[in-house]
C-alpha cells in the first residue's frame, strides 16, 4: 500500500481548509439571499399598505371636500355658484370612484400638492397599489359605493331646491320662499349624519390600514433581527469551524513538517556525504593520476629517447610501440581526469576570440599523421560565410574535433575521412565529422555517449577503447551551450555531428592556442643540432627528487646541448641559487622537505629583498594535470607550467621561447 508524500498531503490539508473557508462563505451568501428575498418581500408588502393608506387618505380628503362644498352650496346664492360647488362635487365624486376601483382592482392614484397659496407651484405625488388576494378589503367598498351613488342623486335634488328658493325670492313670493328654506334646512340636518358614516368607512378603512402596516413592520423589523441573529450565529460556527479544522490541520502540517525536516536533515546530510565522496574521488582520481603520470614520464621519456636513436630496424618498431602504447594510456588518464572534473562540477570553459580556419586546420594537422599510416583520405571543407574570427573555448572545441576524429579513424579502414563546418541561424555552427566505416545500427547508437559504453562487446573486443571519448565530447558540448548526435548505418560509415553557438569575435585579433604536444608537432622547429648549439651556453638548474625523472630530463636537455645542475629538492635548489645563477629553473612541485610551491615563494621573496633585482625563470614540471594546480603555480608567479610526461618537442619549444626567443638571442 503505498502512502502519499508529505508534501502532497500537506497540500490536500490546505485545500480542505479552503474548502471549510469557500463553504461557509457560500452558507452565509445563501442566507443572505434567502433573508434579503424575505425582507424584500415584506418591504414590498410594507409598500404596497402604504399606498393602502395614502389611498385611504385620499379617499378622505375627497369625502371631506365634497361635505365642503356642499355647505357652501347651500349658502351661496346665484346659479353659477350653485353649478361650480356642484361641478366640484361631481368631480371630487369622480376621484372617490377611482380612488375604490383602485382598492378593488389596483393601479395608481395620484394626489396634487399646491406649494403656495396662488396654486403657481405644485407637485404631484403617485402611489402605485396591488389588492392583497390573501386579505379582502371590500366591506368599506361595498359600504361607500351606495354611498357615493346617493351623493349624486341628492346633489340635484339640493340644487333644484336652491333654485326654486331663488326664483321665489327673486318674484317676492315671501310663502313660498319660507316653503323652500325649511325644506332646505330639513336637507342640511340630512347631511351630517350621511357624511358621517361616509367618514366613519374610510376611517376604518385607513385604521385597517395603519394596524397592517404596523403588523408588517413589526414583522419586518423581526425579521432583521432573526437575519443578523442567524448570520453571526452562522460566521460563529464557520469561524469554529475553520479554526477547529485549522488547528487539526495545523498539528498534522507541524507533524509533517518535521517528517520533512527531518527528512530534509537526512537529505542534506546524505548530500554531504556525497559531495565529500565526489571530492574524496576527485582527489583520489587526481592522485592516482599524479601517481600514474610519475612512472608514465618515465616510460615515455625512455622511449622517445630511444627513438631519437639510431637503433637497428628490428628494435624501431618495438620503442615505436611502447611509446604509443605510453600515448595511449597518457590519453586513457587525461579522460578519466577530465571525467572527474565533469562529475565534481569543474570543467572550466574560457571564451576567447578563434581563428575558426586556422584552429580546423591545425586540428587535421595533429590528427594527419594516423590518417596517412592507415591509408585514408582526409577533407576539409569550411563554408565560405562563416566568420573568420568567432568567440568560443578553443581548448574545448579543439578536444571535441580530435576525439570525435580520432574516433572516426579508429572505426575506418578504408576510405577518407571528412570534417566539415558550416554556418547556422542564430549564429550557431554545424561541425561534422563523417567517415567511411563500420557504421551502426538504431540500437549501437542509443548507447552511445554513455560512460564506459560502445555500440557492442564485439566492437571493443576489435577496436578497443573505454568508450569515455564520446561521454566526454556530450558534456563537453552540452557546457558549451550545444548538442550532439550521429546519424549512421551499418556497413556505411557515420557521421558525428555537433552545433555550438560561436558569435562573431568583435576583435580580429585571435590569441595563440596554448602550446601542447599537438601543437608543438605542428609548428615548424629548428634542427636540433642548430637548437642545440645555441643553448648549450645556457645554464638550467632541475630540481626533482624522483631518481629516474631526473635522469630522463637530463637526458632530453643533454640531447638540447645543456648539461643541468641538479636538486633533489627544494631546499637544495635555494642553496644552489644562492651559490651560483641560473638561466632557468626546472621545478618540480610534489616532493620531500620542501615542495616546488614553497620555493617558488620563497624564490619571489628573495627576489623582491635583493637590491640588484634579477628575475629568476621557473617552469613548473610537475605530474600534476588538474587545472587549480596550474592556476596555483602562476599565481606563485611561475614562468610557465609543463604537465608530466613530459614531452620533448615540448620541452624543446618551451626552451626555445624562455631562453632564445623572450631574450632576444634569436
Amino acid at each position: 500500500m503505498q502512502t502519499q508524500s508529505p508534501i502532497k498531503t500537506s497540500a490536500l490539508r490546505v485545500f480542505l481548509l479552503q474548502g471549510v473557508f469557500i463553504i461557509g462563505f457560500l452558507m452565509v451568501f445563501g442566507l443572505e439571499q434567502v433573508f434579503s428575498g424575505l425582507i424584500k418581500e415584506l418591504d414590498q408588502v410594507s409598500q404596497n399598505e402604504r399606498a393602502r393608506l395614502f389611498i385611504g387618505e385620499q379617499i378622505l380628503r375627497d369625502i371631506e371636500a365634497i361635505e365642503m362644498n356642499v355647505y357652501r352650496m347651500t349658502i351661496a346664492t346665484g346659479n353659477n355658484a350653485h353649478q361650480r360647488f356642484e361641478n366640484n362635487i361631481n368631480e371630487h365624486t369622480i376621484h372617490l370612484r377611482r380612488s375604490l376601483k383602485v382598492l378593488r382592482d389596483g393601479g395608481t392614484v395620484s394626489r396634487t400638492i399646491y406649494l403656495n397659496l396662488d396654486a403657481a407651484d405644485q407637485m404631484v405625488k403617485t402611489v402605485s397599489y396591488q389588492p392583497n388576494q390573501s386579505k379582502s378589503y371590500t366591506m368599506e367598498i361595498i359600504e361607500l359605493e351606495p354611498l357615493i351613488d346617493q351623493i349624486l342623486e341628492k346633489t340635484p335634488a339640493l340644487r333644484e331646491l336652491l333654485e326654486a328658493r331663488e326664483t321665489q325670492r327673486q318674484q317676492a313670493e315671501g310663502g313660498n320662499v319660507m316653503l323652500y328654506e325649511r325644506q332646505i334646512k330639513t336637507y342640511i340636518k340630512q347631511i351630517p349624519p350621511f357624511f358621517i358614516r361616509l367618514k366613519e368607512n374610510a376611517n376604518r378603512l385607513s385604521y385597517d390600514t395603519q394596524q397592517r402596516l404596523t403588523e408588517i413592520e413589526a414583522d419586518l423589523a423581526a425579521q432583521r433581527v432573526r437575519y443578523e441573529a442567524t448570520k453571526l450565529g452562522l460566521m460563529i460556527l464557520v469561524i469554529i469551524s475553520v479554526i477547529l479544522v485549522g488547528l487539526v490541520f495545523a498539528r498534522q502540517i507541524n507533524s509533517s513538517n518535521r517528517q520533512l525536516t527531518e527528512t530534509w536533515q537526512e537529505m542534506l546530510k546524505a548530500k554531504e556525504e556525497a559531495d565529500k565522496a565526489s571530492k574524496a574521488k576527485s582527489e583520489f582520481v587526481s592522485r592516482m593520476s599524479h601517481e600514474l603520470r610519475t612512472p608514465l614520464n618515465a616510460i615515455l621519456g625512455f622511449a622517445q629517447l630511444l627513438e631519437m636513436d639510431n637503433l637497428p630496424e628490428h628494435q624501431k618498431t618495438p620503442v615505436h610501440q611502447i611509446n604509443n602504447a605510453g600515448k595511449h594510456l597518457l590519453e586513457l588518464i587525461n579522460q578519466v581526469l577530465d571525467i572527474a572534473k565533469i562529475e565534481a562540477g569543474k570543467l572550466e570553459i574560457e571564451i576567447l576570440s578563434i581563428d575558426l580556419a586556422s584552429l580546423l586546420n591545425d586540428t587535421f594537422a595533429i590528427s594527419q599523421e594516423r590518417i596517412t599510416n592507415k591509408g585514408l583520405s582526409f577533407n576539409l571543407n569550411i563554408d565560405n560565410t562563416l566568420p573568420h574570427y568567432v568567440m568560443g573555448d578553443p581548448t574545448r572545441l579543439r578536444q571535441v574535433l580530435i576525439n570525435l576524429i580520432g574516433n572516426a579513424i579508429k572505426f575506418t579502414d578504408t576510405g577518407s575521412i571528412t570534417l566539415n563546418a558550416m554556418p547556422l541561424p542564430n549564429q550557431m555552427v554545424r561541425f561534422e565529422v563523417i567517415d567511411t566505416g563500420i557504421g551502426m545500427g538504431e540500437q549501437a547508437q542509443s548507447r552511445l555517449f554513455k560512460a564506459f559504453a560502445q555500440a557492442d562487446d564485439s566492437i571493443t573486443r576489435k577496436y578497443g577503447g573505454t568508450g569515455l571519448g564520446l561521454m566526454l565530447c556530450k558534456e563537453i558540448v552540452e557546457a558549451l551551450g550545444g548538442q550532439i548526435s550521429v546519424v549512421s548505418e551499418v556497413g556505411k560509415g557515420s557521421c558525428f555531428w555537433f552545433e555550438l553557438p560561436l558569435p562573431p569575435a568583435e576583435s580580429q585579433s585571435a590569441p595563440s592556442l596554448p602550446l601542447t604536444v599537438e601543437t608543438a608537432k605542428a609548428v615548424q622547429t629548428p634542427d636540433r643540432i642548430e637548437l642545440a648549439a645555441t643553448l648549450e651556453s645556457k645554464k638550467i638548474l632541475l630540481v626533482e627528487d624522483n631518481p629516474v625523472n631526473q635522469m630522463v630530463a637530463s637526458k632530453f636537455l643533454q640531447k638540447l646541448g645543456i648539461t643541468p645542475d641538479i636538486a633533489n629538492n627544494g631546499q637544495e635548489a635555494l642553496d644552489k641559487l644562492k651559490l651560483a645563477s641560473y638561466d632557468l629553473v626546472l621545478l618540480d612541485l610534489e616532493m620531500p622537505i620542501m615542495d616546488g610551491y614553497t620555493t617558488i615563494s620563497n624564490i619571489r621573496k628573495e627576489e623582491n629583498t635583493c637590491d640588484d633585482y634579477r628575475h629568476q625563470l621557473v617552469i613548473a614540471m610537475s605530474a600534476n594535470a588538474l587545472n587549480e594546480d596550474r592556476q596555483r603555480a602562476f599565481a606563485l608567479v611561475v614562468d610557465d607550467y609543463l604537465t608530466k610526461p613530459v614531452n620533448f618537442l615540448l620541452l624543446q619549444e618551451t626552451l626555445k621561447k624562455w631562453l632564445l626567443e623572450k631574450s632576444g638571442d634569436i
